[in-house]
């Protein structure tokens, strides 16, 4: 009678005992190993697109607080916009941005704190696939804001003034103005945030002859959510509060002709 604590074992015909191993040979191993390699080949593209739907969610979200706040500085400023950058102020000599002027409705201060903005949990700061620097000094903060709501020339014809600008910098002879809310046609259709690569979007006309990574888009980056051949999108936030994710020459036409070519 063979006790709990013998080994299993077979006896041959010459009394020996045969100790029988239990396990994998080399072939089961390779099997197995071929059938893990095989199920994470099939499971990285969906983790990947998922990550990638994770963040354009996470991008839009903080693009509609934005606007909130975007709106919030319209309610204390009898409908004016903030200027996409103001530069040579006495009070103010190093000039300001358009994330300086909707600091306050983001964050616990009472004046525009560039420390403040700076800080990691900042929406601004916050684009899922900004690339973050170390030097938290640069304006680089993974949203660009449109200094060009009249592109690609004013209502009623005429070409573009300097005047035509959410820009005042005299350096470059930027002498832009202050926008209300109602001097901005198209608001439904016409991108005023979106994921870039610097903090004022620069955009220039669609060319046709020209393929779409040769294209004018400035400091608007189609990059930033995937390849240019990879379905890649770009979240935009418009005039009027919604936010869209668009394609590249969407998003082109978005900020600079948004009469023609949008879905």
């Amino acid at each position: 009678m063979k006790t709990r604590y013998e080994p299993s074992c077979n006896r041959h015909r010459f009394g020996r005992i045969r100790f029988t191993r239990k396990g994998f040979s080399l072939v089961e191993l390779l099997v197995v190993i071929a059938v893990l390699a095989i199920l994470i080949a099939l499971l990285l593209p969906v983790l990947s697109k998922a990550r990638q739907q994770a963040a354009k969610v996470t991008c839009m979200a903080h693009l509609r607080q934005i606007n909130d706040a975007i709106v919030m500085y319209r309610t204390d400023y009898k409908d004016y916009l903030p200027l996409g950058l103001h530069s040579g102020l006495n009070s103010r000599p190093r000039g300001y941005y358009w994330f300086e002027h909707i600091g306050p409705y983001l964050h616990k201060s009472d004046q525009q704190d560039r420390i403040a903005l700076n800080k990691d949990h900042s929406v601004l700061w916050g684009c899922p696939a900004w690339a973050r620097t170390t030097d938290k000094a640069t304006m680089e903060i993974g949203y660009g804001y449109n200094p060009y709501p009249l592109l690609p020339k004013p209502v009623g014809g005429g070409g573009n003034k300097p005047s035509d600008a959410m820009w005042i910098d005299p350096l470059s002879s930027m002498n832009g103005r202050y926008f209300k809310f109602r001097d901005i046609p198209d608001h439904d259709e016409r991108g005023m945030v979106a994921d870039g690569d610097r903090p004022l979007i620069t955009t220039g006309s669609w060319q046709n002859s020209q393929p779409v990574e040769w294209q004018g888009y400035g400091s608007l980056t189609p990059t930033r959510h995937g390849g240019w051949h990879n379905s890649t999108t770009v979240n935009v936030l418009f005039f009027a509060g919604h936010v869209r994710s668009l394609s590249p020459k969407d998003a082109l036409f978005a900020f600079y002709d948004p009469r023609h070519e949008l879905p």
